[in-house]
């Protein structure tokens, strides 16, 4: 016996496989606690159609342009401006848009490596915060 999900709510389709016997034709049941009736008001070819396991496919003839990959200078473009900005809010930001903080934290110390951010420092109780400008020397 084989119960499959008919459109209609409360409702399945019951089809036999028989091997030594007429075939039998499919026929709807309506679930009502704690029995199932049967109904033939309904038609059993309207099945509730089933949900594709896997992802479609990308059809290899669709022409759909890659999104750039992140590197340094684009992480800096992106996120980083000419005024400081704190750390939080800049990995913030990345995550936002789809990056792991992992992947942004390594991004934002390759630019700051190559020179592409600065960091600017306040005091030894506040945060520590980036620009792409370079913090002037205090004149004491």
């Amino acid at each position: 016996l084989v119960l499959r999900q008919h459109e209609q709510n409360d409702v399945a389709v019951l089809d036999a496989a028989v091997r030594s016997w007429p075939p039998l034709s499919p026929r709807c049941v309506r679930w009502t606690f704690p029995v199932w009736t049967p109904d033939d008001s309904l038609d059993p070819a309207e099945l509730r159609p089933e949900r594709p396991r896997r992802r479609p496919r990308i059809d290899p003839g669709a022409q759909v342009a890659p999104e750039p990959a992140w590197d340094a200078a684009r992480f800096v473009e992106a996120f980083v401006q000419d005024q400081p900005v704190a750390l939080v809010s800049i990995i913030q930001r990345a995550t936002s848009v789809g990056l792991s903080e992992r992947k942004a934290t390594k991004l934002l110390r390759q630019a700051e490596g190559d020179g592409l951010v600065h960091r600017w420092t306040f005091g030894a109780n506040q945060q520590v915060q980036f620009a792409t400008q370079a913090q002037e020397k205090s004149k004491s």
